[in-house]
């Protein structure tokens, strides 16, 4: 970490031919070893992603990602009902509420990127 600022790690998967990065709310492919090192590297971190993707996740997982903070881009409102899950306007005060994090990943969705 340089100085008090935190290390941003953009994370991101897509497809070579054509650089679909998501498909109706799930991964165009599952590869066991690329979700585990996804868990093992933003465990214990703030990951934030915008609305499409955090839905993708209640899709596949049934909920948040556990163990790390889930910051969600939107303007809409309803997502932070769910345990573990901090919503933001605008990336501006997502960086500023995370902002303390050793780092920070951004996990996507393509508005995001």
């Amino acid at each position: 970490m340089a100085g008090n600022r935190p290390e941003i790690v953009i994370i991101a998967a897509l497809a070579q031919d054509n650089r679909v990065i998501g498909v109706d709310k799930d991964l165009p492919w599952h590869i066991p070893e690329d979700l585990k090192r996804f868990k093992q590297l933003t465990t214990g971190f703030p990951l934030l992603m915008g609305r499409k993707t955090f839905e993708s996740l209640l899709h596949q997982f049934g909920g948040p990602l556990p163990n790390r903070r889930n910051v969600v881009l939107t303007s809409k409102s309803g997502l932070g009902e769910y345990e573990g899950v901090e919503t933001y306007e605008n990336i501006g005060a997502a960086l500023a509420a995370v902002g303390e994090a050793e780092r920070i990943f951004i996990g996507g969705g393509g508005n995001i990127y």
